[in-house]
């Protein structure tokens, strides 16, 4: 089993949702961190002001970075741990 602490920055709480950024550790089962991931994403859309003053990513930060879809979340079994994990697991999960 694979455990990761995730999380997101988005476009908003508005379909559509659009990532702008993600990150996660992967520890195992003594805490110990085994990887970690940061990148910041293309979402495909612009970022409303009232996300960018939440989380500081503008539309201009991310032109040239990668869409959700470019990037592999870990494969196999594993149980993801989140702030909101209802929100985030339908975002970065394939």
């Amino acid at each position: 089993m694979k455990y990761i602490i995730a999380d997101t920055e988005t476009t908003g709480l508005d379909a559509p949702i659009g990532v702008c950024e993600v990150a996660w550790i992967e520890i195992d089962e003594n805490l110990e961190t085994v990887s970690e991931f940061d990148s910041l994403l293309n979402p495909g859309c612009e970022i409303p002001c009232g996300a960018a003053g939440v989380h500081g990513i503008r539309t201009e930060d991310v032109q040239d970075s990668p869409a959700i879809e470019d990037i592999t979340f870990p494969e196999g079994e594993v149980c993801l741990i989140a702030h909101n994990v209802a929100y985030d697991r339908p975002l970065i999960e394939p």
